[in-house]
């Protein structure tokens, strides 16, 4: 039998966590698993574990995000993986309208497949089912499932699972019920923020459907009205805010489980809006909130649909806090349903203050990745490619060209120099005529641009070689060191050549 431990306080979830590493019998050289939801829990969690411990840290300790247990235990095929076997699966297809679809051009195959791959990665995690054996029909989706999943060598999360550890569950809101069957979890920590039974609450939105359910149903207004009446009942932020979590309950109530809940309120905490929330959601009690004018604890603003104007509004804040209350920056935490929106408003407005956007691909960010797809964008290989690749400050600096080089090619291709013919009539100084002399000190760079043109030029076309997956993963690295400078020292260039050298590992080892 497993045990679920629930509690409105995540630290006092960790107080039960560390009784339970620290009391499991299991021995000092046993490795404890801990599955979290993501990275910041993860940074949280080992620092309260090293708190809460008695001695300050408790051995073998790993703690897994939910991505990194399913390559760990799973080992689902990667994006990667699933892309290129799409990209050689689609032309194949008996569906003859969507062959013409992507025949028409390269792009639309590269496009599709990117899609394609995507949706496959987010359905493995919450459609086990698409993946079973089925009977290929007429419906394209189901025969490429069948060809790379079912009978191919493609493999989702459950599909040839590796002998899975006990592993501690801790502070997610949902998970997909396959995960909960597959893990087998002996230890569960969820966030319950009432002590009272809350798994029958409904939204409002749910209430409204149950409403015209029953009306369709022929039901007799009054009985409708009790009914209502009755799921009204009930705080509206735990009712609208809760669904995840009165799902996970519900999933939880079909394992055996020994229920523990804690708790407790903490009397040293100063009443505030928010401390009285949380009390209100704690005790279920539904009396009128009064508001205290002063008590900033909890805050809505309204700023209409400007994205920009929410953040200029939370720079705002973060000032006023850092200024008037002296918190400093590291202990300011932002949370939002998606970041991705927002990141570039962010590194605009916040130019002036120390921040770090997690659980956001920051590698797209850096100069590295654009100036990878700068170079692996040239088509006809025009004047304003090479520029938009020659202004690149990775590409820059692996040159050693600065500002002033820079404004001379610019000033060079203005000219119309830049085709081999005019080039090489340039580079030829020594003429006696004086409008097509040369001054010395310009020639060095001069010989310069036109080696890294002609590489360019040459390096481009072997790009059309057509080559194995494995043949590319030895090709590519050594074009992009060739023409970019890594710098380690910067967080979004160094994540965006991990994950070019992740990709090319990945590619190594594909058929």
């Amino acid at each position: 039998m497993g045990k679920l431990f629930l509690s409105h306080r995540v630290d006092f979830l960790a107080q039960h966590l560390v009784d339970q590493l620290i009391n499991d019998d299991l021995g000092i050289f046993t490795t404890r698993l801990i599955l979290v939801p993501n990275a910041s829990l993860k940074q949280w969690l080992l620092l309260e574990l090293a708190k809460q411990s008695p001695e300050q840290g408790i051995a073998g300790v790993s703690v897994l995000t939910l991505q990194e247990s399913l390559k760990k235990f799973c080992r689902p095929s990667g994006y990667t993986e699933i892309f290129c076997s799409l990209f050689q699966a689609l032309p194949r297809l008996k569906n003859q309208k969507l062959r013409a679809y992507l025949e028409k051009t390269v792009g639309s195959l590269v496009e599709f497949s990117s899609w394609l791959t995507e949706s496959f990665l987010r359905y493995s995690h919450f459609c086990p089912s698409l993946f079973e054996k089925k009977e290929i029909g007429e419906e394209w989706q189901k025969e490429l499932i069948q060809n790379l999943f079912v009978e191919g060598s493609l493999r989702h999360p459950l599909k040839n699972p590796l002998p899975i550890p006990p592993v501690h569950c801790f502070g997610f809101d949902f998970l997909p019920e396959w995960i909960w069957e597959t893990f087998q979890f002996p230890c569960i920590y969820i966030f319950s923020p009432c002590l009272h039974f809350w798994e029958d609450l409904c939204s409002d939105r749910e209430r409204k459907r149950l409403h015209r359910f029953w009306e369709k149903r022929k039901t007799r207004s009054e009985q409708r009205k009790e009914l209502d009446t009755y799921l009204q009942e009930a705080p509206s932020i735990l009712a609208n805010w809760g669904q995840a979590g009165r799902e996970t309950l519900k999933i939880l109530d079909r394992f055996s489980l020994e229920v523990f809940e804690h708790y407790e309120e903490d009397e040293k905490t100063p009443s505030s809006t928010l401390t009285r929330l949380q009390r209100r959601l704690l005790e279920f009690d539904l009396s009128p909130l009064e508001p205290h004018p002063d008590d900033l604890s909890l805050q809505i603003t309204k700023t209409g649909s400007s994205l920009l104007r929410e953040v200029q509004h939370l720079h705002t804040t973060i000032l006023d806090l850092i200024h008037s209350k002296n918190i400093p920056c590291s202990e300011i935490a932002i949370l939002a349903p998606d970041i991705q929106p927002y990141a570039s408003l962010i590194q605009f407005v916040f130019s002036d203050l120390p921040f770090r956007i997690a659980a956001l691909d920051i590698g797209q960010k850096s100069f590295l990745y654009q100036g990878m797809h700068r170079l692996f964008d040239f088509e006809n290989v025009l004047q304003q490619e090479f520029m938009d690749l020659f202004e690149n400050p990775s590409f820059t600096r692996a040159r050693g060209w600065d500002k002033n080089a820079l404004a001379w090619i610019r000033a060079r291709f203005a000219e119309k120099l830049w085709d081999e013919e005019a080039l090489l009539e340039k580079f030829i100084y020594l003429l006696p005529e004086e409008d097509l002399r040369l001054a010395t000190s310009s020639a060095d760079l001069l010989e310069q641009w036109i080696g890294v043109m002609q590489e360019i030029r040459t390096d481009i076309s072997s790009l059309q070689t057509p080559r194995t997956l494995a043949a590319w993963a030895q090709h590519l690295p050594p074009l992009l060191e060739k023409y970019f400078f890594l710098d380690k020292e910067n967080e979004m260039e160094e994540a965006a050549w991990n994950f070019f050298e992740q990709t090319m590992n990945e590619l190594k080892h594909l058929p």
